[in-house]
């Protein structure tokens, strides 16, 4: 969502718009490259922190479960591109 800066995922049978972080106003951060899991229920995504390194986080599609999976200063970009077929791995 480009207003807030938070990861949204829109239907696009009814244009329902649904956000899944909660970014508080103001802030700096923001959600970026995302990519949905194989199975649909959770997504991958860059998120762009305050430290202004691109950290790689995993979150349900119900909005539970956020993870931090890698964040590194001197590694300050990551793009989540595919999920293995397992989803046990993510490609960035």
């Amino acid at each position: 969502d480009p207003a807030t800066g938070d990861l949204a995922v829109r239907e696009t049978a009814t244009g329902a718009v649904r956000r899944l972080t909660r970014n508080p106003d103001g802030s700096p951060e923001f959600a970026y490259f995302s990519v949905f899991s194989r199975d649909g229920r959770r997504l991958a995504f860059a998120w762009y922190n305050r430290e202004r390194i691109y950290e790689l986080r995993v979150i349900g599609m119900d909005g539970a479960g956020m993870r931090t999976l890698h964040s590194h200063p001197e590694r300050r970009f990551v793009q989540p591109c595919a999920w293995s077929t397992d989803g046990k791995r993510i490609l960035t």
